[in-house]
């Protein structure tokens, strides 16, 4: 137990003293969890083709995605927290981070999975997302959202969807 502490406590200087070399390799950041968002230097990210946000909320992803260079991804992962209300559009945080992400198929973006409830609201996605080729939906709704999405993407390979059953709140 001492070891596992000692590793762990190790680790966080390293952390603390290397952010962007721990997170940052070949093009690529991965930031899993909401304490590793302050440690990345985000004015040193000058090219980025591979993204993946874990555990944490559709708010803090869109401000990272306003603070890096996003027009050069090729591949991202997007496994957001957040509530589980009824009611969603185009101006819930989860929407807006959905629709800008999307929009990436327009410049290069090839890879694309939404850990995350779907909202499906695009008003501002362009008609067509030429360069998707892999789409991966784990939390949809509405089926007829990414029914809409299919008819954008002309060079779709893979689609993957996971449709989610209503919740009762009590749980």
């Amino acid at each position: 137990l001492v070891e596992g502490y000692q590793y762990v406590h190790n680790l966080d200087g390293y952390v603390a003293n290397h952010p962007c070399r721990f997170l940052r390799s070949n093009g690529s950041i991965s930031i899993l969890a909401k304490y590793q968002i302050p440690l990345v230097n985000y004015s040193e990210i000058t090219s980025l083709r591979r993204l993946r946000l874990a555990n944490v909320t559709p708010e803090l992803s869109l401000t990272i995605l306003e603070k890096i260079p996003i027009e050069q991804l090729e591949s991202i992962y997007v496994g957001a927290l957040g509530d589980r209300g009824e009611h969603y559009n185009s101006y819930d945080p989860a929407g807006v981070l959905q629709e800008k992400i999307l929009g990436l198929g327009q410049c290069k973006l090839r890879r694309c999975t939404f850990r995350m409830r779907f909202i499906g609201c695009f008003d501002q996605l362009k008609q067509h997302l030429p360069t998707l080729e892999y789409l991966r939906i784990d939390g949809c709704e509405n089926v007829s959202s990414v029914h809409q999405l299919i008819n954008r993407m002309p060079n779709l390979k893979r689609l993957q969807v996971s449709i989610l059953d209503a919740i009762p709140k009590d749980q």
